[in-house]
């Protein structure tokens, strides 16, 4: 079972399978820091934040601002 309640900073939907009231995490959403409040509703819904930092996570990789490595001006290494 886990636990329901929107976000105190954004107000967007935070489902919780892993923590209890009063315990603190980042918002998947907004990534702010807040607490799981005391009145949270009790669910079976699937758990949304841990898909969701995956996606931003994915999302933040994919907009990489590096150049691959062949073109950062290194040299290859020799075969081993």
């Amino acid at each position: 079972m886990g636990l329901k309640f929107d976000c105190a900073k954004c107000g967007k939907l935070i489902i919780a399978g892993f923590l209890l009231p009063f315990d603190e995490l980042y918002c998947p959403h907004c990534e702010n820091l807040v607490t799981v409040p005391g009145n949270a509703s009790e669910t079976n819904e699937p758990s949304n934040v841990l898909a969701i930092m995956k996606e931003k996570a994915l999302i933040k990789e994919n907009r990489s601002d590096s150049p691959p490595m062949a073109d950062r001006g290194g040299e290859k290494p020799d075969s081993l």
